[in-house]
């Protein structure tokens, strides 16, 4: 059951790479960023918790400060 939901979230995000590239859009990569167990609490494992909400926070701060937004160009964060 594992290995097909592994397959069904790479189809999704496939899904939203592909339409991040067509209108030149950041991506903030949570596989990248929500590495460790505590980055998810043990009641709700897809959800992230206080210490990966600040590390998806901290994602996000660097997207808006650091990207050019008038280059219209998709762009991985992670």
């Amino acid at each position: 059951m594992r290995s097909l939901m592994a397959v069904g979230l790479c189809v999704f995000n496939d899904v939203i790479l592909e339409s991040a590239s067509r209108y030149g859009l950041a991506v903030l990569d949570l596989r990248v960023i929500c590495t460790e167990p505590e980055d998810y609490p043990a009641l709700s494992p897809i959800e992230p918790s206080a210490a990966g909400g600040q590390k998806i926070a901290a994602g996000i701060d660097v997207i808006l400060k650091g990207r050019d937004w008038a280059q219209r160009s998709c762009r991985l964060y992670g």
